[in-house]
């Protein structure tokens, strides 16, 4: 941290108190035992929450592997555990995807704030090129700022195949990058193969949903893969 930006949050010190020494015991060091505690805090939750989020998305990775190989829906290993403990499988899946939610949120928020402190910026808003199939990977790359190179492909975790109807029926451009996610390339051919896929898809969208029903089971679908979205 440079010394101009630890001043401003010393206000005893910028007053003229102890100008001499800001660090007597005495009389100047509440305020910077205070900074750093807080600091501390913040970052310790930092590591926690994305610890947790690590873990839980290992958790539903496995459950996408086991969905893969029997083309059913699968409960996590974490819902599982909430089940056998009494909650009710309705429950236990509900407070499951609150878990990650909740771990990556805290996690995010708490690198944020660190980097607020130190004068590094989170919220930086990349430019994109027209959102359309053939922009979809170097958009994606801008809004995720990686780029995993060839053995990972942008999937669109709201099908293309759909492209035209939920355009028209609810203002949805499936080739807007936050509707995209990196997955290996192997995984995604085998989901484009996957007519099981795209049938449950289609199933959900000729029931006729609102729009936020739509962006939640997408979120639910790339969830039961073992994936976290962007929306």
């Amino acid at each position: 941290m440079r010394r101009e930006a630890l001043l401003k949050l010393l206000p005893a010190y910028r007053r003229g108190r102890n100008r001499t020494n800001p660090y007597n015991p005495a009389k100047g060091s509440r305020s910077l035992q205070t900074l750093w505690y807080s600091i501390g805090t913040v970052g310790f939750g930092a590591v926690a929450g994305g610890g947790l989020a690590m873990l839980h998305g290992l958790d539903g990775i496995s459950t996408g592997i086991r969905q893969m190989r029997t083309n059913q829906f699968c409960d996590s290993g974490t819902s599982q555990l909430l089940q056998n403990c009494g909650v009710p499988p309705q429950y236990a899946n509900l407070m499951d995807a609150g878990i990650g939610i909740a771990a990556g949120r805290y996690s995010s928020g708490s690198t944020a704030l660190l980097g607020g402190l130190f004068g590094k910026s989170s919220t930086q808003v990349p430019k994109f090129l027209k959102f359309t199939e053939d922009n979809f990977r170097e958009n994606l790359k801008r809004f995720t700022g990686t780029n995993p190179g060839k053995l990972h492909e942008a999937h669109h975790t709201i099908p293309k195949a759909f492209e035209k109807i939920l355009s028209m029926d609810y203002g949805i451009n499936v080739h807007d990058p936050k509707y995209g996610i990196w997955i290996e390339k192997s995984l995604h051919n085998h989901l484009h193969k996957n007519e099981f896929y795209n049938q449950v898809w289609w199933g959900h969208i000729r029931g006729n949903p609102s729009h936020d029903e739509i962006l939640q089971f997408g979120r639910d679908i790339m969830k039961k893969y073992g994936f976290q979205t962007n929306f």
